[in-house]
């Protein structure tokens, strides 16, 4: 998150995966509609870039089940 200059844990996700050309959508889950809200502010930040992406890929060659599973995820306000 600090590397590569992203507010937070889920802004860094959400960049990544708005860079992948091979996606056509993006599924989230909120509980609040003040996540919405934030989540709809979160997709006018840019995308990572290529280099970002593979910065990313690199530094988490096997993703932590905490990562992988949003039923894990936490939310800070």
């Amino acid at each position: 998150v600090t590397e590569l200059g992203r507010a937070d844990l889920v802004d860094l996700c959400l960049g990544f995966v708005r860079a992948q050309p091979w996606l056509h959508a993006t599924v989230v889950g909120t509980e609040h509609a003040d996540q919405v809200r934030d989540l709809c502010l979160r997709f006018r930040t840019p995308a990572l870039t290529a280099d970002e992406c593979a910065h990313v890929v690199a530094s988490l060659p096997q993703a932590p089940v905490e990562l992988l599973h949003p039923s894990r995820w936490t939310f800070r306000s």
